[in-house]
């Protein structure tokens, strides 16, 4: 998902080429094919883009100096460049700490002789652990607004919300290849589902401006998804004691109640905080 998300949100929009633009629709399919080996498709397709984009070149001149020509290094090198240095990097010193001495360890050492596996199945480990947590993963807020309409507030780090992110939409690809494998004469290879989350939800927006359906229609305009993603943008700028005081981790989301955290009625008054707070750093879901 953290190659996914950099492709999409930093190389993709930085290529303009034809045949470029080519390879990275290569990749997108080869993201929705549950065969494909995705690290060999992300090394391959990386190598061959021409122009090379910028950021490929930040990340290499990052680990220049560390290097030991493995198989697959540039894809651990990414991998970890996303986690440390990226945009949506950990911000907690000591979630970095764990992420250093127990994931990456010594891989980048010339000496080390792990291969790729090892690595990720580490890395696999923290990111699926670390994104149910509430220290830089999803929280439940557990007042919010009754609207009829609302299922659950979701609160995350930069980090957590990539993850999301690529999951849903790789959900969503997923599902909308459904009914063309049962038109087909291949068996399908899993029942068209909703996305894999505690409750079941059939539409997601963020207050980042990105949503996803699940449903066959969900009879929301865009006028709509701007509205909602206004509300939620104002309660992401909620002040921040308020909002951890009535956090709730995922596993705990049966017993989240409905009830009134702040009202979402239109006012002419300003947000709680006086409108300096930003929400990129915390995406709010419903």
């Amino acid at each position: 998902m953290l190659l996914v998300g950099l492709v999409r949100n930093l190389i993709a929009p930085s290529c303009n080429d034809e045949s470029t633009v080519e390879d990275l629709d290569f990749w997108q399919a080869k993201c929705e094919a549950p065969a494909a080996n995705l690290l060999q498709e992300f090394s391959t397709t990386m190598q061959n883009l021409d122009p090379k984009p910028a950021i490929l070149a930040e990340i290499m001149n990052t680990y220049k100096s560390k290097g030991t020509n493995k198989q697959m290094q540039f894809c651990v090198a990414a991998i970890d460049w996303m986690v440390q240095h990226s945009t949506w990097a950990l911000k907690g010193k000591s979630q970095l700490r764990v992420w250093r001495n127990d994931v990456v360890k010594q891989w980048f050492d010339t000496e080390n002789t792990e291969s790729a596996n090892s690595f990720l199945e580490r890395a696999e480990h923290f990111l699926h652990e670390g994104a149910a947590d509430t220290n830089w993963g999803a929280k439940i807020l557990g007042r919010v607004i009754e609207t009829n309409s609302y299922v659950v507030f979701f609160r995350m780090g930069p980090l957590a919300s990539l993850l999301f992110r690529g999951y849903c939409e790789l959900q969503e690809s997923q599902d909308a290849h459904q009914p063309m494998q049962e038109n087909s004469s291949e068996p399908a290879t899993s029942e068209k589902k909703c996305c894999a989350l505690p409750i079941p939800i059939s539409l997601i927006v963020s207050s980042s401006n990105w949503n996803i359906s699940f449903g066959e229609s969900n009879g929301h305009n865009s006028a709509d998804i701007l509205d909602i993603v206004s509300r939620l943008r104002r309660i992401a700028c909620l002040p921040p004691k308020l909002l951890q005081e009535n956090e709730y981790s995922m596993s705990d989301v049966d017993s989240v109640k409905c009830g009134t955290l702040y009202n979402l009625e239109k006012t002419d008054k300003k947000d709680p905080d006086g409108g300096n707070t930003s929400a990129a750093s915390s995406d709010a879901h419903s």
